[in-house]
């Protein structure tokens, strides 16, 4: 099985809402063949990464059993959807927000990406957007808010 036929298995696997819709937009914008913008800088790049740190995450999900909250938040889907789509903007695509403002900041552009097509659910979309801190709209400022969600 290739990379690309792992990541578009996976991501179906969720069951995710629209993400069919999803996986349509990533072949189109030439996801699977994209240079990652800062590391793995080479044609597959943006997808060996993410399935990299899907593949992390998953192993270190599985060391932590012990953690109360890791069943809770490191579902196997949210996982999926959170690792494999955190650089979904490292594509050939513009990204516009909902006033139709053209978005920048690699965060915040894979949310915004995500969210216009409905996929993941707004505390997957918020992870993402945060992954790189690049003035997201999101912050936490302890446990309980993280509750909240």
């Amino acid at each position: 099985m290739t990379l690309k036929e792992k990541i578009i298995e996976t991501l179906k696997d969720t069951g995710a809402k629209n993400i069919d819709q999803m996986l349509q937009y990533m072949e189109k914008n030439e996801f699977y063949d994209f240079m990652s913008s800062s590391h793995n800088h080479w044609t597959g790049g943006t997808a060996q990464h993410v399935w990299a740190v899907y593949l992390i995450a998953k192993a270190l999900r599985d060391q932590r059993t012990n953690e109360p909250n890791i069943a809770k938040y490191a579902t196997d889907k949210k996982l999926a959807i959170v690792c494999l789509l955190h650089d979904i903007c490292d594509m050939k695509a513009s990204v516009y927000d909902n006033n139709n403002n053209w978005v920048s900041g690699h965060g915040k552009k894979s949310y915004w990406m995500m969210k216009n097509l409905n996929v993941g659910t707004e505390v997957e979309r918020m992870v993402i957007c945060n992954h790189m801190h690049d003035n997201a709209p999101y912050h936490f400022n302890n446990q309980q808010e993280i509750d909240k969600l």
